[in-house]
């Protein structure tokens, strides 16, 4: 999703320069909406907390984190 957000500021920029036609930033806000339509059973999980953690990660690094000062308090 970060791709898609990314196109569309790039596009903008460059179309606001007239390099690109404005067309290019509706198809970025397009490509957003589609990838957030096709995730949203995993954005719903990750709301909820319940998405899959990856253990080198920030996120998994803090839930970590956090379960060891429950276990031990």
């Amino acid at each position: 999703m970060a791709v898609a957000l990314f196109a569309i500021i790039i596009f903008a920029i460059l179309a606001a320069q007239g390099s690109l036609p404005w067309i290019y930033v509706w198809y970025g806000v397009g490509a957003e909406l589609l990838l957030m339509w096709a995730l949203r059973p995993n954005l719903e999980k990750l709301f909820r907390g319940e998405e899959r953690v990856v253990k080198y990660s920030l996120n998994g690094w803090l839930r970590a984190r956090r379960e060891g000062k429950k276990d031990s308090g």
